[in-house]
């Protein structure tokens, strides 16, 4: 009798191969048999899934217990930095509720805008010309469309006031709205008239604006992306915010290991501690949040109102914050003194990586819209 897993040999009332630590079981697993198995791996109490976040609270102990060697029974601080943090931002970020621009209400594009404008324009000036027809055959009637047509204007907004027609109609025929794309690959900022960029193709606005060289198109393509989506690439550079964390991450461990070169650490130490304070962010603000959406769920059963979460929300920053500090006495075993000094560095130093993370996170969803 073998393992069907790693092939070792095992003994008839062998229960679980000696080698890998599989279970000895039949090869067809029935439904309810299955079931059971999941349920009983999410939701026992020494399964390595809860044994690692209970003892993911005490700062330093789960880094501590890896370098320990005791690995087995605990998830890989990796693949619990991952879940997590998927979690998180599955949960806020691709929410049916989740408002990223506007907080739910109409928001409109700059393209949208100038699109309605250009509609309001064609009604204007077809307005115009049949009042100038109409001169010929009725002056009395044409006086009298004339007020109509100015009060249209102003009502669309056109934003200036106009004593006549013929003022209006001049305005209309002549004005032409622009943008200035600023890049840094041109001597001057590049100049479009916005009804070029809602009625042409980027194809025929490279050829009539003589837009040359592969860089500049993409960058002026990507502007014009914005232009026309402007919600759409907002929200979706805002939901691309979440993979800043992976360029922060490598960042202070970075830091960590300056911070401690003369105590011999290796680089992975201080990688896997601050896998272990980012697991612990995202899934204490998870905690916060199911324990919100549960309260509000039975408070909605009896009262119109929500119960507010903020503190909640608060707590779990502050105890986020002081996860790291605490972890440098813990792990580290630093004096007082330098968890103080190594703390301010470690903000600072937090602050500038976030920025970092930031500005490439953005910058990258930019150009892959």
């Amino acid at each position: 009798m073998k393992c069907k897993n790693c092939g070792a040999g095992l003994q008839t009332d062998d229960l679980y191969c000696g080698k890998c630590g599989q279970k000895s079981e039949p090869s067809k697993v029935r439904f309810i048999a299955m079931v059971s198995i999941f349920f009983y791996s999410l939701f026992n109490a020494d399964s390595s899934l809860w044994r690692t976040v209970r003892k993911l609270w005490i700062p330093g102990l789960l880094t501590s217990e890896y370098f320990a060697g005791r690995r087995k029974a605990y998830f890989h601080p990796a693949r619990l930095f991952f879940f997590s943090w998927v979690l998180f931002f599955a949960v806020f970020t691709l929410g049916d509720n989740v408002h990223l621009v506007g907080d739910g209400e109409e928001v409109v594009d700059l393209y949208e805008q100038y699109e309605r404008k250009i509609e309001d324009r064609k009604l204007l000036l077809s307005m115009i010309e049949v009042k100038d027809i109409l001169v010929r055959e009725d002056a009395e009637l044409a006086g009298r469309i004339e007020p109509v047509i100015i009060s249209t204007s102003e009502f669309l907004g056109r934003g200036k006031k106009y004593g006549d027609v013929d003022s209006l109609k001049h305005f209309l025929e002549t004005h032409r709205d622009s943008l200035n794309l600023f890049i840094t690959d041109t001597e001057k900022p590049l100049n479009f008239a916005l009804e070029d960029i809602v009625l042409l193709t980027d194809d025929e606005i490279f050829e009539r604006y003589k837009i040359e060289g592969f860089f500049l198109r993409i960058l002026v393509k990507q502007g014009l992306k914005l232009m026309r989506d402007t919600t759409g690439m907002v929200e979706y550079i805002i939901r691309g915010l979440s993979w800043m964390v992976l360029i922060i991450i490598p960042i202070m461990a970075l830091v960590l290991y300056l911070l401690y070169i003369y105590r011999g650490h290796y680089y992975v130490e201080h990688l896997v501690f601050m896998l272990h304070t980012h697991s612990l962010l995202f899934i204490s603000i998870l905690a916060v949040k199911l324990l919100e959406v549960m309260t509000n769920e039975v408070w909605g059963f009896f009262f119109d109102s929500s119960v507010d979460f903020a503190w909640g929300y608060f707590l779990a920053g502050v105890m986020v914050f002081l996860y790291p500090v605490v972890g440098l006495r813990t792990y580290y075993r630093s004096s007082y003194a330098g968890v103080i000094g190594k703390s301010i560095v470690l903000v600072f130093a937090y602050l500038i990586a976030a920025i970092i993370g930031i500005v490439l996170a953005m910058s990258i969803r930019f150009f892959m819209f």
